[in-house]
C-alpha cells in the first residue's frame, strides 16, 4: 500500500550477508517491466517511471549472489506483490 503512511510503503529485499550479485525485476501480469534495479539498496515505491501503477499483482524475479568461506552460492526467487491503494 505505498500512501506514504509509513506502513509497506516500498517493496525491498533484505538478506542477512552482502550481495556479490543482485537484479531484481517486476512485471505486470502482461509482461510489461516497471521496474529494475541491480542495487538490492533499492527499493520498488509502486511506480513506473515515477508514475503510480494501478492496483493489482505484480511478478518479480530476483537473482542474488553471495560469498562465503571461499564459495559463491547463487539463487533465483520468483514471486508476486500486490499494490494496494
Amino acid at each position: 500500500s505505498p500512501n506514504n503512511d509509513g506502513l509497506n510503503d516500498k517493496f525491498t529485499i533484505g538478506g542477512a550477508c552482502e550481495f556479490t550479485n543482485f537484479h531484481l525485476e517486476i512485471y505486470t501480469r502482461w509482461g510489461d517491466k516497471v521496474f529494475e534495479s541491480y542495487d538490492p539498496e533499492n527499493e520498488w515505491d509502486g511506480t513506473n517511471h515515477g508514475t503510480p501503477v494501478p492496483t493489482g499483482t505484480y511478478s518479480y524475479f530476483i537473482t542474488y549472489g553471495w560469498s562465503e568461506l571461499e564459495m559463491d552460492h547463487a539463487k533465483e526467487r520468483r514471486g508476486t506483490v500486490t499494490i494496494i491503494r
